[in-house]
Order: structure tokens, then sequence, then C-alpha cells
């Protein structure tokens, strides 16, 4: 399941020897102090800890440092990066919201002690998040591949112009689409660009993915959702322009030529994010998106009045 709770896991103590990573973004300005007041918090207890930023992270330095969680500061760009890092070597996150969303970094500044607390003492455990792993050939060659919690974006670039490319799911083709781009998301990634693009939101447990294409020119050409069990292939077709772009989880991976193949499909790993509420995935829904469920609000006028 995309968001089942993980077996018990124990949580270190505090002996000295067990090492915390920190990621702090970079464009926060409140995040440096903040991850700050995380270390002496971490360093009280007996915890060491590693802070870098965002270029001096990768899946090789996480596996070989043995961190035994990590903590994200920033917004959920933060948190998406910290997971493609960290979640090939099955590394916890606790993600600090200090973005404007807050979708999956859903720790609030105010609680982040006690939400620490609550982790150390292993009253909360981390829930798996569904990862598409993608990769890029080029001429039966592979180019590229990465990991994303969010989404994989094919695109047209720079420029407006329409994007061609046969989608297939399990070798079955969907025919050819005529977009200004491609969205394969995840649950997590459905409340993002495919939901503003006209994609349903899927809950996180859901073993699906969904394929949203960005304003086709066939109208015919809807959002569907498709078992994570199967492979999504993407073929570029023929271009009237030099660039395509794909892009994972909001970052420019590579560009695309004609012929070029998309692979994509579940990863073998998932990202495993401490949620310190339950039910935060509708928690979410209803406070970031502004849902109220009644055209009336709380005080008995209409929302238009």
């Amino acid at each position: 399941m995309s968001s089942r709770v993980c077996p018990q896991r124990p949580v270190a103590k505090s002996s000295g020897d067990a090492k915390v990573l920190l990621i702090v973004s970079t464009y926060k300005p409140r995040a440096a102090v903040l991850a700050a007041d995380v270390v002496n918090f971490l360093s009280i207890r007996g915890f060491q800890c590693h802070t870098i930023e965002y270029d001096g992270l990768n899946k090789e330095s996480c596996a070989r440092a043995g961190y035994m969680f990590a903590v994200s500061i920033g917004g959920d760009g933060a948190t998406l990066f910290a997971a493609r890092c960290a979640s090939p070597s099955g590394i916890p996150i606790l993600a600090i919201n200090l973005g404007r969303f807050g979708f999956i970094a859903p720790i609030e500044p105010r609680y982040w002690q006690q939400a620490l607390s609550d982790y150390l003492a292993g009253g909360v455990r981390p829930a798996e998040r569904a990862l598409i792993s993608c990769t890029v050939t080029r001429a039966g060659k592979e180019i590229a591949s990465c990991l994303a919690l969010n989404d994989v974006v094919l695109s047209s670039g720079r420029v407006a112009r329409l994007t061609r490319a046969e989608v297939c799911f399990n070798d079955i083709s969907f025919g050819v689409y005529e977009a200004d781009g491609i969205i394969l998301a995840t649950p997590t990634g459905s409340t993002a660009y495919s939901a503003a693009c006209g994609g349903p939101i899927l809950d996180p447990d859901l073993d699906a993915f969904v394929l949203t294409p960005i304003s086709a020119l066939c109208l015919s050409n809807r959002p569907v959702v498709v078992p994570s069990s199967g492979v999504v292939r993407i073929k570029v077709l023929s271009m009237r322009h030099k660039e395509t772009v794909l892009s994972v989880d909001g970052h420019e991976l590579c560009t695309l030529q004609e012929e070029d193949q998309l692979l994509a499909s579940r990863s073998s790993c998932s990202a495993r994010l401490v949620f310190c509420t339950p039910h935060v995935f509708y928690h979410a829904l209803c406070s970031k998106l502004a849902w109220s469920g009644s055209i009336f609000s709380r005080r008995g006028r209409r929302h238009d009045d």
C-alpha cells in the first residue's frame, strides 16, 4: 500500500553514536535558525547531528553514513529532495514545514519539539509512501534515471508548443497524446501539479498512479488512474521544436529527443515519512485547499456573501 504503516523499527537511543541527518533549505531564512535549535535538542540527548544543504546530499552518502533518521527543515520541496536521497536506505524522515502548503511536510514549527519527543519515545511510526522509479532510454541505452515522490513530468520546455508522445501501460497503447505535457503522479503527488491540470486526488493508501495530460489538444485525452504494479511507457514522437524536458519532482532531469522512451514503475523502496497525527492527508486537504464541505461558513453565511 502506498502509505501503509511500516513495522516498528527501534528508535535510536541517546548512546552517543546514533547519527541524525538534518537537511536544511537554503531558500527559507528561518531554516538555519531552526536547524540550530534542532541540533541542540538532539545533541543534549546524545545524538550526533550532521547538517547539510541540498547540493551536499545524495543516495550514496546517505547509505554510507548509516543515519538513524533524518529531519528536513523547509517546505514540501525539502521533503521531496530528502525522500529521493534517503528512501533507498530506508531512513525515516521527519519534515518540519516552513513553506506555504505542507502536504508532505506536516510538522508545524511550533510543534517540532513535541514531534521529535514522540518519535524518540517510539510513539510514532513512519508510514510508507510510493515512489516512482523512472528510466530514460535512447537507442536502447539508459541515459538517465531517478526516483520521484510526487511526479514525473514530460513537457515542451521553455517554448509553448505541443509535445507528441505515445503512452502505453503494460504494452497496451493509450494512443498518441498531443499536449503541453504529460504528468505521471503518485497518490502523494496527486494533490500537486496533476490536480492543477484536472487530475483526481488519490488517497495515499491506493496502489495506483495517475496519468494526466496537460492541456491536451484532443478533449478525449482524459486523466487515467492505473495500478502501480504495472509499467508506464512514454515514447517521444516527431518534434517540431528541439526541446522536450523531463522533470522529476519539479527539477529538470534531462532533455529528450525523438524516439526517446521513458519507462516508469513503482520503486522497490518507499519513502518513510513520519506523520505525528492521524488522518493527516484529509486534514491537509481541508485546511490547505480550504475545503469546507458546505456553501456556508462557520458563522452561517454563504461564502459569496
